[in-house]
């Protein structure tokens, strides 16, 4: 019998690496700001949800420019730059090697639901996903309630589920959802944050997919 049934996704920086284009669009708009640059180190320590308190934690001041306006002026100049970046390593064979176990897979991740499925369609990876589901919205807020939608609509017991995400915020909503969590170290956080929820977390999706494997 498989350990699991149905894989949940995460997908910004979990299958899709944008976490360079991430610290370039910090580093611009924090221009206008605060003279403060991240690296992608300090952006990796830095970076978690919900996206308000991450940026107020950045040095963003919302009197000089409201959290709205931010969201949008940043998937301006994120979008502008989408186009050059790649998925993470082995992604599509991993993916395809967790179809051929007879797994099933969904997305779930917090971008803007419309830009999600473009972006997974120029990927040519909407083959592999039963479900694809982001939020209503580029304000990146908890996709804790679209989860627990998605479990919903997934025929299976909870410990046959299993969520691959890049985040702490990964682990909750797992949590919320009642089902297990695998984290990747090359994502969005740094490891010494994401071993603290007591997730396993792995270096890469070859690692997760022998982890599938069993």
């Amino acid at each position: 019998m498989r350990k699991y049934e149905h894989l949940i996704w995460d997908w910004n920086g979990t299958l899709l690496n944008d976490i360079d284009i991430c610290v370039e669009v910090l580093n611009e708009l924090l221009e206008t700001h605060t003279q403060r640059i991240y690296s992608v180190e300090e952006y990796k320590a830095a970076f978690g949800f919900p996206i308000i308190d991450y940026y107020q934690r950045v040095g963003f001041d919302f009197e000089k420019e409201p959290f709205p306006d931010l969201c949008n002026r940043f998937m301006r100049l994120y979008h502008a730059q989408l186009p050059q970046c790649n998925l993470q390593n082995e992604a599509t064979q991993v993916l395809k090697s967790v179809r051929d176990l007879g797994v099933q897979q969904h997305v779930l991740s917090a971008a803007e639901h419309k830009s999600l499925t473009q972006r997974v369609k120029d990927f040519d990876l909407e083959v592999y996903f039963e479900h694809v589901v982001g939020l209503e919205n580029n304000q990146a807020a908890s996709k804790v309630e679209n989860g627990k939608m998605l479990a919903q609509k997934i025929v299976s017991q909870p410990e046959k589920i299993l969520f691959i995400g890049d985040t702490l915020h990964d682990k909750e909503v797992a949590d919320a959802m009642g089902i297990k969590t695998v984290l990747l170290a090359h994502g969005h956080q740094e490891r010494g944050r994401l071993e603290s929820s007591g997730a396993v977390v792995l270096d890469n999706l070859m690692d997760l997919f022998l982890f599938v494997k069993g």
